[in-house]
Formats: structure tokens, sequence, C-alpha cells
């Protein structure tokens, strides 16, 4: 069977509709408080505030009581909706450009991506996002907007379709300027999603630059094996002394 080469941006929207997929990640170690936030659904259950009713809210939380008093809709407000937001960093370099079986690990990585951004829009909360190669990179800004998001994700087939004319960077170092804008960009208390096969990545740069991050936030490294790679260079658990990265494999 011919590997799937790429992937279009029918596809991946089309995706949408398995988002369910982060349950089975497991978590890091991490400062942050509680055992992760991608295991809530919903819009969380500490209620902190009641208003009313603004264009564009959704209508899943209306306060029956506050409403029927006042004449006007009023919200409920919870505690996870300002806290809960995910950053999603999805690695299109040369070397995911690679498959022995039925689809390219740049594919998986893609599809996998797009299934978290869908995961936290669904449930009404935050999300970022940088796809990037050896040489490019483009964000997605922090957003609740499946619309807005949807071009990013069309960015996303974009550079998984480049990747058949890239030539192999051996120096590639997209990863860790990824990771250093990240830290430039202060991120704080996010989830932050690493979808790569971390195959030209120094070990001791990468644990540095995840420990750092990992002070104020919550990191899942998502390791995109092929069947032939008997011995992915990151193996199933990084730790720098303080803090362990735990791998969870898609191939």
């Amino acid at each position: 069977m011919k590997a799937k080469i790429w992937i279009e941006t029918e596809e991946l929207i089309e995706l949408k509709s398995q988002s369910n997929l982060l349950q089975k990640f497991p978590l890091t170690l991490s400062p942050l408080i509680g055992n992760g936030f991608s295991g809530l659904r919903g819009s969380g259950n500490d209620l902190y505030d009641i208003r009313e009713y603004q264009q564009g809210d959704t209508c899943k939380r209306v306060n029956r009581q506050a409403t029927a008093r006042t004449g006007n809709i009023h919200l409920n407000e919870y505690l996870e909706d300002r806290l809960l937001s995910a950053c999603v960093l999805i690695d299109q370099s040369s070397t995911l450009f690679f498959s022995s079986t039925y689809v390219m690990k740049s594919v998986i990585g893609a599809e996998n991506g797009v299934k978290i951004l869908y995961y936290y829009l669904q449930n009404e909360h935050r999300v970022s996002g940088e796809v990037f190669n050896e040489y490019s990179y483009s964000t997605l800004p922090l957003t609740t907007s499946e619309v807005f998001s949807e071009e990013w994700i069309a960015i996303v087939s974009k550079y998984n379709k480049l990747l058949e004319d890239i030539l192999s960077n051996e120096k590639n170092d997209g990863l860790p300027k990824a990771l250093l804008r990240c830290l430039e960009s202060g991120v704080s208390g996010r989830e932050i999603y690493i979808l790569s096969d971390f195959i030209v990545y120094e070990d001791k740069e990468l644990k540095e630059l995840l420990a750092t991050l990992c002070d104020n936030n919550r990191i899942y490294l998502i390791q995109l094996t092929d069947k032939l790679e008997e011995n992915p260079p990151l193996k199933q658990c990084l730790s720098d002394g303080k803090n362990e990265y735990i791998l969870h494999s898609e191939d």
C-alpha cells in the first residue's frame, strides 16, 4: 500500500468529530496544581461570577434565576474558563517525511495536533499553536474561534505538503527555536503539546528548554515514530533531574 504523503485542509477540518483523544495522554510532572486541565470537560466546576450575555457568547451556561429576575440573559462563569489554555507545537520538519507503512509521520503529527486544537475549542477554552519546519514557522494567536483556527489549519496543511520538496537538514533547529519563542513570549499556566519525532535534536538542549518551560506550564511530549525506528532518540521518559517529560508515542 502506498503511504499517504500529505493531508488536505478539508481532511484536517473533518477531524473535529474525533477530538476526544486527549483522555489517553499521560501527564508530566509539573508544579501546576491538580491532575491536569485537559481531563476536565465543559465549562468547569467552580462558579466565580455571573454576568450579562455578550454578543458571541454561548448560551450553554445560562443562569436561569438571574435571567428570570432581571429580564436579561445572564451567564455563569467558571474558574477554568480563564485558567485553561493550551499551546500546540506541530513539527513538520524533513525527518518526519518518512513511512514504512501507510501514512507519513508528518501526516500523523498534523492530524493529532489538529485534534488537540479542536478539543480545546469545542470545550470553550483558549488555544494557540505553531507549525514549523527547519526553515520557517507560522503561529496561531491565542483564540477561542474555530473560524480563525481553521485559517491556521489550512497553513498546517500547506506546511505538510511542502515536505515533499524540502531537503533534509542534519542541523535542524526547528524545535529548539519553537521552544525559545514560547519562552520569549512569556507563556504561563498553559498545557503545551509538542508533536515531533525528536530525531535530530540534542537531548541536553531540549532538557534545558523543557525544564524552563515546565516551571510555569504543563508539558506533553508526543513522539511520532515509525515501526522501522527501533531506537527512537528519546526514550519513554526524559528527565532533567527535577522534572520528567513522559512521551506518548503515535505510530
